[in-house]
């Protein structure tokens, strides 16, 4: 596996306590790649 810093554009909600939900978020390459997820194992 490779590590690479690349940019991304996340579209997230967020709780009144703080919680995080995000929702997909879209990797800026040659061409914009958008990625939807609807678990999160770990914050």
């Amino acid at each position: 596996m490779k590590v690479v810093a690349k940019p991304i554009s996340m579209v997230a909600w967020f709780e009144p306590d703080g919680g995080i939900h995000p929702v997909r978020f879209k990797v800026n390459e040659d061409e914009n790649i958008v990625i939807k997820f609807d678990r999160v194992l770990k914050i």
